[in-house]
This record gives structure tokens, C-alpha cells and sequence, in this order.
């Protein structure tokens, strides 16, 4: 075989490996936007759980079935900061989230308070409640941070060196995963997704990314972040 010959093998053996993953990382995704679709019609809370950790354990499935995907999403990254930088970083994170969540609840006041989404269905068992806002808020962050900032990050990066593409990419993507909560959650999404792939890319820890999206959806979930704002 020629040394032209071998070149060419190779890139087409480069292209086959991404096409392959990126369809991965499609099917991956797509799941979050069909999991809104069944959303808009779920009437108890009890069975939006249901729906939400099924696909959520699905996308985690997804990542891990095909073994090229599975290097991706499995495999650590080298932390770029201390232990000590990175709670910092994780600090100023989730500051910026909650003025987000206060900016959009101020100017997008109509939209704040979404009842579209099976989410926010009226609590039907109190135990139910305290496992999902343990183990469920921790699925949602590491299946939405492994997804939507490692392997986005990865596979992105397979297509531009640009990081403020890839981050803008990226978010964009994310925000529109939210698109059954409303408008405002989109938007809100899409600026978190910002803040998230910003972390990711500042520290090289996917766990601070981790563990900011938990504790902001805590806030959110528990209704802290909501007690806090104006009476209508």
C-alpha cells in the first residue's frame, strides 16, 4: 500500500469514526427533546418522574452501549485547577446562575411560573418528593452535564478549535432541550449552558460542573430561589 493509499484509508477511517459518534450524541439528545413531548400530556407528578428517569437512564445507556462513545463520556479529564480554584470557580458559577434566574423572573415575569411541563404537577407523595430532590436532581446533573458538557465539548471539538463556538453551540442545544418548560426556561437554559461549558472549560472538572447544576436545580425545585421573589 502506498504512502498516498495509507493517507487516504486513514481519513476515511477518521470520517467513518465521526459520523459514527456524532449520530451517537444525536440519538443521545434526542431523547431529552421526545421526553418534553410526553411532558405536555402526563397529568401526575408521579408518572413525569417516571418518564423523566426513564430517559434520563436511557441517554446514560446511550452513552455507554458503543464503545467509542463510552471513551468519550467515560473518560476522565486532567483537573486544570486546585481543589480549592475549582469551588471558587463553582461559587461564582452559581452566583451568576441565580441573577440569571432572577434577571429572567424580573423581565420575563409571564413566562417565569410555567405549568406546561409534568414537572410542575402537583406533588403527590411526600417521600417521592425527597428521593426525587436527592437522586433525581442527581441524575438530571450528571446526565445533562455529561452529555450536554463532555461529550458536546469532545465531539465539538472534532469539528472547530474555536472554543466560543463550541460553547455557543452547545448551549444553544441545551437551552432547547428545555423548550417544553416555556420560552423564559429556554433562554435561561441556554445562558446556564454558557456558565456550565465556561466552568467545564476553566477547571477541566465535569464534578464541579456537577455539583453547581445540582444545586441550583435544588434551589429552584425546593422553591428557595422562588420564595424570594415578589408577590404577583
Amino acid at each position: 500500500m502506498t504512502g498516498q493509499s495509507k493517507l487516504s484509508t486513514g481519513a476515511q477511517a477518521e470520517r467513518n469514526y465521526r459520523r459514527q459518534i456524532t449520530w451517537w450524541f444525536v440519538a443521545a439528545y434526542v431523547q431529552f427533546y421526545l421526553n418534553d413531548v410526553l411532558y405536555l400530556v402526563v397529568t401526575s407528578w408521579s408518572a413525569a418522574v417516571a418518564i423523566d428517569y426513564g430517559t434520563r437512564i436511557l441517554v446514560l445507556l446511550i452513552l455507554v452501549v458503543h464503545a467509542p462513545v463510552r471513551a468519550l463520556a467515560l473518560k476522565s479529564e486532567e483537573p486544570l485547577l486546585t481543589l480549592e480554584s475549582r469551588w471558587i470557580c463553582a461559587a461564582i458559577a452559581l452566583v451568576l446562575m441565580v441573577i440569571v434566574f432572577y434577571v429572567s423572573s424580573w423581565l420575563l415575569p409571564q413566562w417565569t411560573h410555567n405549568t406546561g411541563s409534568g414537572v410542575y404537577l402537583p406533588v403527590g407523595s411526600h417521600g417521592l418528593y425527597v428521593f426525587d430532590m436527592i437522586a433525581g436532581l442527581a441524575l438530571v446533573a450528571l446526565s445533562e452535564e455529561l452529555l450536554g458538557r463532555r461529550v458536546a465539548f469532545r465531539i465539538l471539538s472534532l469539528c472547530t478549535s474555536r472554543r466560543w463556538m463550541i460553547i455557543v453551540i452547545s448551549s444553544v442545544v441545551f437551552g432547547l432541550m428545555h423548550w417544553s418548560n416555556g420560552v423564559a426556561n429556554v433562554l435561561t437554559s441556554s445562558i446556564a449552558g454558557v456558565v456550565f461549558m465556561v466552568l467545564y472549560l476553566r477547571t477541566g472538572s465535569l464534578w464541579t460542573c456537577i455539583a453547581v447544576h445540582y444545586v441550583f436545580n435544588f434551589l429552584v425545585f425546593s422553591h428557595l430561589l422562588h420564595s424570594l421573589l415578589p408577590a404577583d
